[in-house]
């Protein structure tokens, strides 16, 4: 259990909060999460509370729990679509729970994040993870509750003190086939020929309209 903390990008000690290098831990990143992505920029899946969860799961045993408080771009950011690919496939079951609270968003989404459930201490959203991982269980299925929008700092604070894993209502989340999570269209761009594929200059594929492209 933890909640890893929220620096972004400080290998740079121009920064003066630089954190340490990881390269074992940052291998099994490139191995997994990197290795899976699509994402063009995937610096991001370098951070410290990713490392701290790929530290964690290649701890865990044939049964066990990956308990995190911790960003909340895991449920949706383009550059952790191989985190959740990966993820699938290591794990059995995930609770989520959405606290919003993304202050680097504008407008009317500013509003609808509310207050951020430290104090408004941090900019980044926060998410309640539960990953559980049963020997004798069979595919991955994810269980999701967000917290209202508009909601402050103090009412998402008391919204996880007066409400267990029991009590909470979650939706059964089913994947896309290119590992979304949330925000799914109704429509079949997915089954449709893309314009590039990467795999397709690297000669591990024929699917796209153009197989030149820079």
């Amino acid at each position: 259990m933890g909640n890893p903390p929220y620096s972004a990008k400080q290998e740079n000690y121009n920064y003066q909060n630089a954190n340490r290098a990881y390269k074992r831990i940052d291998q099994r990143i490139r191995d997994t999460y990197i290795k899976e992505g699509t994402a063009q920029n995937q610096i991001t899946v370098y951070d410290m509370y990713t490392r701290f969860f790929r530290w964690a799961t290649d701890r865990l045993d044939e049964n066990g729990i990956v308990a995190f408080v911790s960003n909340n771009s895991f449920l949706n950011a383009r550059a952790f679509d191989g985190f959740r690919k990966v993820v699938g496939d290591e794990f059995n079951y995930l609770y989520a729970i959405n606290l919003k609270g993304d202050a680097r968003t504008s407008g009317e989404r500013r509003q609808k994040e509310g207050g951020n459930v430290f104090n408004d201490q941090i900019r980044v959203g926060v998410a309640v993870y539960f990953f559980i991982r049963k020997e004798e269980a069979e595919g991955f299925k994810i269980l999701y509750n967000e917290i209202n929008d508009y909601v402050k700092a103090d009412a998402k604070q008391k919204y996880l003190s007066e409400n267990t894993i029991k009590s909470l209502n979650f939706d059964h989340i089913r994947p896309s086939k290119r590992n979304n999570w949330l925000k799914l269209a109704d429509n079949n761009f997915e089954d449709l020929i893309p314009l590039i594929d990467k795999d397709v200059k690297k000669g591990k594929s024929e699917k796209a309209i153009f197989k030149l492209f820079s």
